[in-house]
């Protein structure tokens, strides 16, 4: 490619250049051995007998069109490519991402659920004072089942337990009869109708927690066992604070007789209010899709609703998520 000069500047190569086709042009053609012939000639503004080195002169406009198309068609192809390299990328970074997860100084990274396991065991041996678990989403019966041994026994040690359960966990039979039989035990249960993050924490000194602003990769990876103290301090503080505004497992929340929305139905319809798509509610809220679609099909059904934008704005009438033109929730 040839660098040339900027338009309008006074370099002597483009004041050469312009001179030797006016010579051209005034002498009908030019040797090609003529001073700045060979540049003008590589231009295109210059055409070379095959018989002689005689040079006559192009139209300038006939070049600068030949070379727009050739920008034109080179930008299309190299668009194409990037649109071909998005596609490709998007489905080799999850291969990628894989291998880095590596753990660093200030966490262990965790690849499998048998290591996550391996190291909790490990970790619950060594507590001593005290074992907060955030577990914002709904666990499976045999999960509760399994785990329901180890966390009695580290109970019995005299270990404070402090269990956080979003509110929707009181209407599923296993994770009652899991929290009863903790209750029992000694251990601590609360609920929270906002959404919280998932952590796992160990006499304040380790932090287990997963890659929530991912929710693909928390999915497929495994979980950070964070070691640095500063973090973890932090960590210890977010689960404080929402244990200071949760209810307690045993207390009944005061509903009105008129009340309609469950707690989990206020959560969705607040967040969906915020702005936030679905996909984002799910993650925020620990609930598959399908759970998010039936608590929204189940409220419209009893307030006779068809469509959720109805549904929106029933609870923006209702006070339930602010509007636009007031300050916030009704009190």
């Amino acid at each position: 490619m040839l660098n040339l000069p900027q338009r309008g500047g006074q370099d002597p190569l483009l004041k050469a250049l312009e001179a030797a086709y006016h010579r051209a042009l005034a002498e009908g053609g030019i040797h090609v051995d003529e001073p700045n012939a060979r540049l003008l000639l590589q231009l295109g503004l210059l055409d070379k007998s095959p018989m002689t080195d005689w040079c006559t002169p192009v139209d300038p406009r006939v070049v600068q069109r030949n070379m727009s198309n050739h920008v034109i068609h080179v930008v299309a192809k190299l668009a194409q490519q990037a649109e071909d390299l998005e596609s490709l990328a998007e489905t080799l970074a999850p291969a990628f991402d894989a291998t880095q997860q590596v753990s660093g100084p200030a966490y262990e990274y965790l690849p499998t659920p048998d290591a996550a396991n391996a190291r909790i065991n490990g970790l619950l041996q060594e507590v001593r004072t005290e074992v907060l678990v955030a577990q914002p989403g709904q666990r499976k019966a045999e999960q509760l089942e399994r785990v329901m041994e180890r966390d009695l026994e580290v109970i019995n040690r005299g270990v404070r337990v402090c269990h956080l359960y979003p509110s929707v966990a009181r209407r599923d039979a296993a994770t009652r009869e899991h929290v009863d039989a903790m209750l029992a035990a000694g251990s601590h249960v609360r609920t929270l109708t906002r959404p919280f993050a998932k952590c796992l924490i160990f006499d304040r000194t380790y932090a287990l927690v997963t890659d929530e602003g991912d929710p693909a990769r928390a999915e497929k990876a495994g979980p950070r066992l964070i070691t640095d103290p500063f973090l973890v301090r932090l960590i210890a503080a977010d689960f404080d604070r929402d244990w200071d505004t949760a209810d307690d497992w045993a207390s009944t929340p005061a509903v009105g007789a008129d009340q309609i929305v469950t707690p989990t139905q206020l959560a969705i319809l607040r967040e969906l209010g915020a702005g936030r798509t679905q996909a984002e509610v799910c993650r925020r809220l620990g609930m598959s899709q399908s759970t998010l679609t039936t608590a929204q099909k189940d409220l419209r059904g009893e307030l006779g609703l068809e469509t959720n934008l109805q549904l929106a704005c029933w609870a923006t009438a209702e006070g339930l998520i602010p509007s636009p033109l007031t300050d916030g929730y009704k009190s």
